[in-house]
């Protein structure tokens, strides 16, 4: 998959027959996934950002699917079906197909399929997508995808689902539990259509003020998040020009500007430097979308989806340094090394030290340790010594990048 593809449902689906089928055969030690009595621990793997998790569709091995938020379906990679997804008539008589336009193309639907979920949980009853390749890539084919399809809201409608990022588990337990969780921070989840939103607030530049917008939230989104360029908010790229900066799901180049904005906060936490997408365009299907949120915006926190309550929850996963602003002055400064010609000034703004290559735009530095600073999008990391005594030196510091690393002195 190129890297810039952004996996995005913005399609509805017509209402279909999802009530429990009458026959029996099936299999007892599973359990049927609108009925859960205890929560059920299922393993997912991380692949290009994306969390994967192993399905089977009626008699099929086990196949990688996408959990996404954004998606309103249950979808399989057409071409897949010769790698383990076999057509399933046959093999009950309330298997049916229908055919949907969505994107303005004919969509395939089988009906009335079994999915099953790790090792004990069963949705009966599903529809799902057989997705030509060519409305998610300018490709003809699927081979080199590491991906079967896509789940979201068939999953996501009856459970709540927990997201451990560490130990990368997703816990999936009875919507009937309306009780707060300790340790969570909740918001509340928007929904239009099928598609949940968030709210979040946005710095753009260090002396901005915040700014408040809604938006998708999408865990199948695998680029930086975008946000819909809007004068009148406030929301504008602090400079550079509009390049190619990803695809739309029509196959079409998508223009914008990216740049790490100062911090972007939602419910009470802030991550600082988060690289957005500025886009003049927005989105193709649904103009009055301000943004998108995903996965890659979200690294730093354990998340909880309730779709029956409409809730949205966060955990940090672990504790944040934080540097006072009148102890960041101590860093700042103009450094220059004896192996790169040009200097490089560290600048207190706000609460972020700023670090400005010569000639280059300035870059925000997520704070690790009162040593260490951190611009992950481009692998930087700037680290200071400590004297004898235990004290920071603020004279030297080392610039690590792309496993190379320069030494800098204050002028």
């Amino acid at each position: 998959m190129k890297p810039y593809i952004s996996i995005m449902m913005v399609f509805l689906l017509s209402s279909c027959n999802f009530e429990k089928p009458s026959h029996g055969e099936r299999d007892q030690s599973l359990n049927f996934i609108s009925n859960l009595e205890n929560p059920v621990i299922v393993p997912y793997e991380s692949v290009n950002g994306l969390i994967v998790i192993k399905l089977q569709i009626n008699k099929s091995g086990p196949l990688n699917f996408i959990l996404d938020t954004g998606s309103p379906i249950t979808c399989i990679f057409e071409s897949d079906r010769n790698s383990g997804f076999k057509d399933p008539f046959g093999d009950r008589d309330d298997i049916t197909t229908f055919t949907k336009a969505m994107m303005k193309t004919p969509i395939e639907f089988i009906d009335g399929l079994q999915v099953k979920i790790g090792d004990s949980i069963l949705m009966e009853n599903t529809p799902v997508a057989l997705w030509p390749p060519g409305l998610f890539f300018n490709s003809q084919s699927y081979d080199s995808i590491p991906y079967d399809g896509i789940v979201g809201y068939d999953l996501f409608r009856y459970v709540t689902v927990e997201i451990d990022q560490d130990a990368r588990t997703l816990t999936l337990s009875n919507t009937k539990d309306q009780s707060l969780r300790e340790g969570w921070v909740y918001s509340d989840l928007e929904f239009k259509d099928k598609d949940p939103f968030c709210d979040i607030n946005i710095r753009v530049r260090p002396e901005d003020e915040m700014i408040p917008l809604k938006v998708h939230l999408d865990l199948g989104n695998m680029n930086h998040m975008w946000v819909k360029e809007n004068p009148d908010k406030g929301i504008v790229a602090p400079g550079g020009k509009e390049q190619v900066i990803g695809q739309t799901i029509e196959g079409k180049p998508l223009q914008g500007i990216l740049w790490p904005i100062h911090n972007l906060e939602i419910m009470g936490f802030d991550n600082y430097g988060i690289p957005i997408r500025f886009i003049s365009s927005g989105h193709s299907y649904d103009q009055s979308r301000e943004g998108y949120l995903g996965l890659n915006e979200l690294e730093s926190f354990d998340l909880l989806i309730d779709y029956t309550h409409h809730r949205f929850g966060l955990r940090l996963r672990r504790e944040r340094f934080i540097i006072g602003e009148a102890d960041l002055e101590m860093y700042e400064g103009t450094y220059s090394s004896s192996d790169i010609s040009h200097d490089v000034t560290l600048e207190r703004r706000r609460n972020l030290l700023y670090c400005t290559a010569q000639g280059q735009n300035s870059l925000p530095l997520t704070t690790i340790s009162e040593v260490e600073f951190r611009f992950k999008p481009a692998d930087i990391t700037v680290i200071f010594e400590k004297d004898t005594n235990g004290d920071v030196d603020y004279t030297t510091y080392t610039l690590h990048q792309n496993k190379k690393k320069f030494v800098y002195k204050r002028r």
